[in-house]
């Protein structure tokens, strides 16, 4: 069973998510806090700031794996849609 509160918590997010972004054709260009260099979008989601591609991917898409990475596909400055999201894990190492 689904826990009602959670669901709401994480539309909530979505929503505070989407107000921080302008559609421009198939871009959602993040128009929120950046970083001090001006390099990335953030965001605050479930307590932790992280990188507003990291956030977009957790909200719209799921859970990342243990040591994945977000990066954009369409090379658009700060573009955030999750459609131009791609995962990149490292793999595990042997000892």
């Amino acid at each position: 069973m689904t826990d009602i509160p959670e669901v709401n918590k994480r539309a909530k997010s979505m929503d505070r998510f989407s107000a921080k972004c302008e559609d421009v054709g198939d871009h959602a260009i993040w128009k929120g806090t950046k970083d001090s260099r001006k390099r990335y979008g953030l965001f605050r989601y479930d307590g932790k700031l992280m990188r507003a591609h990291r956030a977009s991917w957790l909200l719209f898409e799921g859970p990342l794996p243990e040591g994945a990475a977000v990066r954009s596909t369409c090379k658009v400055k700060f573009c955030v849609a999750p459609t131009h999201l791609k995962v990149d894990v490292k793999p595990i190492e042997a000892a």
